[in-house]
């Protein structure tokens, strides 16, 4: 699976809320949201800009704007 667009950024609304896999959410940590893959998983995520990436682990649903392919922390 790859694809390229746009990622959201959880902000602190979401710290101490419950993840979709029952996790507590820290946004101090590395996570990510993503409507389909499953849960737990991990996908690499790459900032097209700078060609900098990291491994995030996949532990929610989201993300919830319009043309997002996934929500990191």
């Amino acid at each position: 699976y790859s694809r390229e667009g746009l990622a959201s950024w959880y902000g602190p609304a979401f710290h101490g809320r419950r993840t979709a896999n029952g996790e507590v959410f820290d946004r101090h940590s590395i996570s990510a949201a993503h409507p389909t893959m499953p849960l737990p998983s991990y996908a690499r995520v790459t900032n097209t800009a700078n060609g900098r990436s990291m491994i995030v682990r996949v532990n929610d649903r989201g993300p919830f704007h319009a043309n997002r392919l996934i929500d990191v922390s």
